[in-house]
């Protein structure tokens, strides 16, 4: 008998463990396509305008890398993409094309709900504050970030710094910039849709919505 004591993890330490390295291999993979998509963004509207053979080149690409599509805000891209006929490209296609990329090169939050400039829940969601847990990204108008932390432990809370496959809403400040992507706050909200759309949670509300709870 050796006398060495191995480390033995349950069933479900494991399933946490290997998500836990899934979504960081996911996030990697995430980044690096949408910084190759900037950049050919970048090359692409060095002209002022958007030729018929870029538009092409967008589908090519977007068909190519098919995970980085499903997310915002390529998802955004592959919907206008799709409407567009190759056969029959009209200028208020190549028009709307350049808008949009003109708009995720420079960092702009893309209007996907005429409601609302960021990608919150809709419609907002009654929230449950007591035995959920809580992450805050933003500049918030109600009191300082701290503040608002302490309250939801008050009430029952549970609050964490960053988005993981547990977190149930994050909470971003009435004060974020309408140009968030691809800022450092920014990061949580991208995270945050990406696992809203896999794992249908954590909810995505606004400041005023947690705050009336106070």
């Amino acid at each position: 008998m050796s006398g060495k004591v191995g480390i033995v993890f349950s069933v479900g330490e494991l399933e946490d463990f290997k998500g836990k390295l899934t979504s960081i291999d996911d996030s990697r993979l995430y980044d690096e396509d949408i910084n190759e998509f900037i950049g050919i963004s970048k090359g692409l509207l060095v002209n002022g305008n958007i030729t018929d053979e870029a538009i092409k080149m967008l589908k090519n690409w977007i068909k190519a890398n098919e995970y980085a599509a499903k997310v915002y805000p390529l998802d955004i891209v592959r919907k206008t993409l799709s409407k567009i006929k190759i056969k029959d490209i009209q200028q208020q296609d190549r028009e709307n094309v350049f808008e949009l990329l003109t708009k995720i090169v420079g960092g702009e939050q893309l209007v996907v709900n005429q409601s609302s400039k960021l990608p919150l829940n809709e419609p907002q969601p009654e929230i449950e504050i007591k035995d959920h847990t809580f992450c805050f990204t933003g500049t918030f108008s109600f009191a300082p970030r701290d503040v608002i932390k302490q309250k939801v432990i008050e009430l029952g809370g549970k609050v964490i710094d960053r988005v993981t496959t547990k977190l149930d809403y994050l909470v971003i400040g009435d004060l974020a910039s309408d140009g968030w992507a691809h800022s450092s706050y920014g990061r949580k909200i991208e995270e945050a849709v990406r696992f809203r759309k896999k794992f249908k949670k954590p909810c995505i509300l606004s400041e005023a919505s947690l705050t009336k709870h106070f």
